[in-house]
């Protein structure tokens, strides 16, 4: 029983990397591209990072499908797809209520704290205290964005440091993934 919540929270864990990874590089290219440098050499460092953490991810995921895993839990599932729809009409409300404020400017920072709230529904329907972390990283990131960037670099600044931030969770939870799997295999040989 212990051996199939493993192997599913290992997917699980897989799977928010290789998202928090995609998402995180197109914050980063984001950010070169509104300071007018994503060009090859720059295109091609995001790609190498994207590149690293996917394969990290893929591999957990790979580890963790060789296991034999129960049937996950439809509950969890609906909470994720609930948790994400409401995310695309905040989304959809934020871009359309800045726009029509003239504020679009702000749209970065505003966008990087609700993944901020986001994400901590996240942490409380998988029961992963580091995505409250995340959440909270995020929030405090959107917060100084605002206060300390010049208005006219904050949208690059703010999808830079978003993108990073994003990037590390994916690290962590890999680095985590990694360390469960490693204990699943040492309990194996025991």
């Amino acid at each position: 029983m212990r051996k199939n919540q493993r192997a599913n929270q290992l997917s699980q864990m897989s799977a928010a990397a290789i998202f928090f990874s995609a998402f995180g590089a197109l914050w980063i290219a984001l950010s070169f591209h509104l300071w007018k440098m994503l060009n090859w050499p720059t295109a091609c460092a995001i790609a190498l990072g994207l590149t690293l953490l996917l394969l990290t991810a893929l591999s957990v995921r790979h580890a963790a499908n060789e296991e034999p895993t129960k049937a996950k839990k439809p509950e969890a599932a609906r909470a994720r797809n609930w948790i994400n729809a409401i995310l695309g009409v905040a989304i959809t409300a934020l871009y359309f209520g800045l726009s029509r404020l003239h504020m679009e400017a702000c749209f970065p920072s505003a966008l990087t704290a609700v993944v901020g709230v986001h994400k901590f529904a996240l942490a409380r329907a998988f029961h992963f205290a580091p995505y409250y972390a995340m959440g909270a990283v995020l929030l405090i990131w959107a917060g100084i964005s605002v206060i300390v960037a010049p208005m006219e670099e904050m949208q690059a600044v703010t999808a830079l440091g978003t993108g990073l931030i994003l990037w590390l969770g994916a690290a962590i939870t890999l680095v985590v993934a990694v360390r469960n799997l490693r204990r699943s295999i040492e309990s194996l040989s025991c």
